[in-house]
């Protein structure tokens, strides 16, 4: 639906309900942001996402690297284990990274 479908009242409304979803997140955050229980898991949640990321973000700083340098072809050889992360996380459009980053037109 877009924007244009709805009438006045239910645009107001939709946003009511939305300030005042954000003021009871914000609340219950306030309470607990204190406590000693919340800040252990918090914490745990950060590193936990910090370490299954840590790979995956090297490896992209080096495919972009590569990429940058017109090398791609040598990211392939030179790290195979980085670029299979890459291709396991989707991050290629295609699955044919090259092909797609290539200075050269095909024309």
């Amino acid at each position: 639906m877009e924007l244009s479908d709805y009438n006045d009242t239910e645009i107001k409304n939709i946003l009511n309900n939305y300030k005042n979803a954000r003021d009871r997140q914000k609340k219950y955050y306030d309470s607990v942001k204190d406590k000693d229980e919340f800040k252990i898991k918090n914490r745990t949640r950060a590193k936990n996402y910090y370490h299954g990321n840590l790979e995956f973000v090297k490896s992209k700083n080096s495919y972009n690297y590569y990429k940058r340098n017109n090398k791609l072809e040598q990211f392939k050889e030179k790290c195979p284990d980085k670029y299979e992360i890459l291709l396991h996380e989707n991050y290629f459009n295609d699955k044919n990274p090259a092909g797609s980053t290539s200075v050269e037109d095909p024309k």
